[in-house]
């Protein structure tokens, strides 16, 4: 049975919100990887760019979106 394209979004955030922190890889990456910290981030970053592709992949924007709105800025909260 294939997903919904809601479940494929939300199972996609659920694996992301499951990545290690920044400062966990700080920590542990050489030791449970074998590279440096700065590599490892790199790969966590493309690793979250490739889930978010995954989950979108073939699904279309929803009706009355506004595409002006769309963000490709960090935000960051404060």
């Amino acid at each position: 049975m294939r997903q919904n394209h809601e479940q494929r979004y939300f199972d996609a955030l659920k694996r992301i919100t499951r990545y290690q922190t920044v400062e966990q890889l700080r920590r542990g990456a050489e030791k449970q990887y074998g590279i440096k910290f700065q590599e490892a981030l790199e790969y966590a970053y493309e690793n979250v760019i490739e889930e978010a592709r995954r989950a979108i992949r073939g699904a279309r924007r929803p009706k009355g979106a506004d595409p002006q709105r769309a963000e490709t800025s960090v935000q960051h909260e404060t």
